[in-house]
């Protein structure tokens, strides 16, 4: 009998468990390092453009309305500028030919010429170059953005939550996520009756 009681138990922790992982819905965007508001490296282009990493093959940049936001690769890859994909290291020559370090000239991706290829501009973004922010209404972690008239998803790193008012991630300050908390699971029944039923059942 006891050990049924101890079965009955654990199943009821496991779900408790479960449900409180479930509730966890902070994300974070794969191989994405950092990001620096306004970066010398991305002056001047508003339209997203890639730079391989000065020292490092493994990584690179985007720049997005001249903010830069640098990537790692998977482990064993590289960036390889000709596809703007992390590729497999035979594929990537990481050093130029007189042994210097990968060019610092921007890559920018080619625009679509097929017009039904073209995306329609999302109604929440603006039509000049002013560039929007704002806050996920679920997850305080993550952030969107008007990139050519549409919408990208952006997540803040590890441990730190969007703030709306000063348009950039930071530490999390109490009572200013905007995201509530999810209350603690609760059990069905009181444990008294969950007893009793048990009680019974066994005879």
């Amino acid at each position: 009998m006891l050990s049924v009681i101890i079965l009955a138990v654990l199943a009821l922790s496991s779900d408790i468990s479960l449900t409180a992982g479930q509730a966890d819905s902070r994300a974070s965007a794969p191989n994405w390092l950092s990001v620096v508001p306004n970066h010398w490296i991305c002056a001047g282009y508003e339209a997203p453009v890639f730079f391989a990493h000065d020292t490092d093959c493994t990584r690179y940049y985007e720049c997005v309305c001249e903010d830069a936001y640098e990537y790692v690769c998977e482990k064993g890859l590289r960036f390889n500028p000709q596809t703007l994909h992390c590729d497999q290291a035979g594929r990537v020559a990481c050093v130029s030919e007189d042994g210097g370090a990968l060019p610092a000239d921007p890559i920018v991706p080619d625009a679509p010429t097929d017009a039904s290829v073209v995306p329609e501009l999302d109604p929440r973004c603006p039509s000049g170059p002013e560039i929007k922010l704002w806050a996920d209404e679920s997850n305080c972690s993550k952030y969107y953005q008007c990139v050519d008239g549409q919408v990208v998803e952006l997540y803040c790193p590890e441990q730190l939550v969007w703030n709306n008012a000063a348009k950039q991630c930071g530490p999390p300050v109490p009572f200013t996520c905007c995201a509530r908390v999810p209350s603690a699971p609760t059990l069905p029944e009181d444990p008294a009756s969950l007893w009793d039923r048990l009680q019974s059942w066994m005879g």
